[in-house]
C-alpha cells in the first residue's frame, strides 16, 4: 500500500510538472482572422483537451474552439470583461452555428448576454479563431500582474 501511495504521488508531481496543473490548467493564446490585433487567452484543465489543443497546434489542424463563455474578468485574460469557462471547452470541425461572434461583439453585448436576449446558453464558438501557441508558465504569471 505504501509503494502505490508513493508511486501516485510522483505520478501527481510528474502531471503537475509537464502540464501546468499546480495553476489550474494550461494557458493558450488564440488569434482571429489574418490580422491578429488584439489577444485573447483560453485556460483548458482537462488534460485530455490539453493534449487535443497541443495535438491541433503541432499539425494545424481546422477546429474551432467552443465553450460556455462567462462575464467575469479572468486574471489570464485581463484585456476582456468575459472568458471560456475552462471546463467546458470543446474543439469541433467547422460548422455554420449560430454561435459565432467576434470578441469584440461579445465585449458590446455583455449586458444583453447577462439577460439572455443574445447568447442565451451563452455558448461561444468562434469559427474564425485559431489556437496560436501554449503560454509558458513565465509568460502566464506576467499575464497574472497586469
Amino acid at each position: 500500500m505504501m509503494i502505490f501511495r508513493r508511486t501516485t504521488q510522483i505520478l501527481i508531481f510528474v502531471c503537475i510538472s509537464l502540464f501546468g496543473f499546480a495553476d489550474g490548467g494550461v494557458l493558450f493564446e488564440i488569434g482571429f482572422g489574418k490580422k491578429d490585433d488584439f489577444t485573447f487567452f483560453v485556460k483548458i484543465d482537462d488534460l485530455q483537451k490539453i493534449m487535443e489543443a497541443r495535438k491541433i497546434l503541432a499539425l494545424d489542424e481546422p477546429k474551432v474552439i467552443s465553450g460556455k463563455i462567462k462575464t467575469a474578468k479572468a486574471d489570464f485574460n485581463p484585456k476582456w470583461n468575459f472568458h471560456f469557462t475552462p471546463s467546458t471547452i470543446s474543439f469541433e470541425k467547422p460548422s455554420s452555428a449560430d454561435c459565432d461572434f467576434s470578441p469584440k461583439f461579445i465585449e458590446r453585448n455583455l449586458n444583453e448576454i447577462e439577460l439572455g436576449s443574445i447568447m442565451p446558453y451563452r455558448i461561444w464558438c468562434p469559427k474564425q479563431a485559431r489556437l496560436i501557441r501554449e503560454v509558458s508558465l513565465q509568460e502566464e504569471d506576467d499575464y497574472e500582474d497586469l
